[in-house]
């Protein structure tokens, strides 16, 4: 059965702006892997977000905030389309580095895991479970400390179409 897989597209590219290198592979109508590897530098001239140059002197001694931060990201995309149904999973880990307020350095992820399901020709939906932990921003809360969150969300959705203009669904999140 593997022989019969034929690759649709095998693409390799490298963006300067992020050092971006994706790679897709797939199987005619089957699987679908797609990894990536992000590099992404920045700089900001009020990490912590001070109205007030004072704020940043009694926090840190030094009214300078400004800081660059560089970002490597490397994940996977992955998806299967068996008949009528398509699973997909997320997977990334990143690492954020700061050159000067190094106690931000941290690693973080991120997971999702989808069904979207279908039976028959008038029920359908779809189930979701993701994860992902990263650093909160500074407008969410006013410490200069590394304050890291992790978020778990599940969703299942169902849906009926009795008629081609009328549905009735049902949906539950939970965060």
């Amino acid at each position: 059965m593997i022989h019969r897989l034929l690759f649709r597209s095998l693409a390799c590219s490298l963006v300067l702006t992020g050092c971006m290198v994706p790679i897709a592979v797939s199987a005619e109508g089957i699987l679908s892997v797609d990894p990536y590897v992000n590099l992404i530098q920045a700089w900001d001239d009020n990490l912590f977000r001070f109205s007030d140059k004072r704020l940043a002197e009694a926090a840190f001694g030094s009214d300078q905030t400004a800081d660059r931060m560089s970002i490597k990201e490397a994940g996977a995309r992955f998806t299967a389309e068996p008949g009528r149904q398509k699973l997909s999973a997320v997977f990334n880990l990143s690492k954020n580095h700061f050159e000067r307020f190094d106690f931000l350095n941290n690693d973080g992820y991120y997971r999702n895991l989808s069904w979207d399901w279908k039976l028959g020709s008038h029920f359908y939906g779809e189930f979701a479970d993701s994860e992902q932990r990263e650093m909160s921003g500074f407008d969410d809360n006013r410490i200069q400390a590394l304050n890291q969150r992790t978020t778990h969300r599940t969703a299942l959705r169902a849906n009926w179409q009795f008629h081609p203009s009328w549905r009735v669904g049902k949906q539950r999140e939970e965060i």
